[in-house]
């Protein structure tokens, strides 16, 4: 599996790899562990939007105490 990431302009990391390529379809965990190592923001160019790797972080989101 090849994880190609580096620093978007927006400051956060950007992960490139295809998440809906059959492999990664097969067996998505590494891609998931993968974007959480990366941070709790992940961007996704390929796709342009933000993942968020940990539901934990989804939650202090919606809440407003994300600082």
């Amino acid at each position: 599996m090849d994880h190609k990431h580096a620093m978007g302009s927006g400051g956060l990391p950007e992960y490139r790899a295809e998440l809906f390529s059959p492999d990664a379809l097969r067996d998505p965990f590494a891609h998931y562990r993968h974007i959480r190592d990366l941070g709790p923001a992940v961007y996704l160019p390929q796709y342009d939007i933000i993942a968020l790797g940990a539901s934990q972080t989804f939650r202090t989101l919606s809440e407003g105490r994300m600082s």
